[in-house]
């Protein structure tokens, strides 16, 4: 029961995230020893650390992502910003979770593009951006599928997608049905376009290929 659901490398500390045990909690690794979980008794901001999100109903984390000042923690009844305080680094007592949306994150891992981080919603609905704002260390999260709402089902939901930066900037997306769609994402330019495409044969899953 201690298997996590998510992984990743998280400001020189290896983080887990979803276990049976533990669905809502994270597992921070000793600074610099990312396979090192035991405290040394001493409070030291190196040691490790176990971060539990408060919510009023137990909810397992599905994903984690690393962005520059702490991690995004997605779960399917909303998403969480976990950052560090006063020096932004993430340790045991300093820290603080900031939940972002009530919009969940499907089975499907979530994408990075630059400085915005992109997830299909629990509902199979609709993809949203994780984007920056004016505020320091504060994201923002933005509908990027409200004027193509015709391509997000739940019937056809997206089963695979990937990011494809050269040579034209394209998230590729496949759909249940093989048929897949294309979305032209440059946010400094405020460009978010979906295309839909179909072939003579079924696509089942995706990858691009640098």
């Amino acid at each position: 029961g201690n298997n996590p659901a998510a992984t990743a490398m998280i400001q020189q500390r290896r983080v887990r995230a979803g276990t049976t045990n533990y669905p809502g909690t994270i597992f921070g690794s000793r600074a610099g020893d990312p396979d090192n979980f035991y405290s040394s008794g001493l409070d030291l901001a190196t040691d490790p650390y176990a971060l539990s999100l408060d919510s009023e109903q137990l909810t397992p984390i599905r994903y984690i992502q690393a962005y520059p000042e702490g991690m995004f923690v997605y779960q399917d009844t909303g998403v969480t910003q976990v950052r560090g305080l006063d020096d932004g680094v993430i340790k045991a007592g300093a820290a603080k979770a900031q939940k972002l949306t009530e919009e969940g994150c499907a089975r499907v891992v979530p994408l990075q593009i630059g400085r915005d981080y992109l997830y299909i919603n629990a509902a199979q609905t609709a993809v949203y951006a994780l984007g920056p704002s004016n505020l320091p260390q504060y994201y923002v999260p933005s509908d990027i599928s409200v004027f193509s709402e015709h391509y997000f089902r739940r019937e056809n939901p997206i089963t695979y997608w990937t990011w494809a930066k050269a040579p034209h900037k394209l998230v590729w997306a496949c759909r249940e049905d093989g048929s897949y769609l294309s979305l032209t994402y440059v946010s400094e330019q405020e460009v978010t376009a979906w295309s839909n495409h179909t072939t003579r044969g079924f696509v089942e899953c995706i990858e691009s290929v640098l």
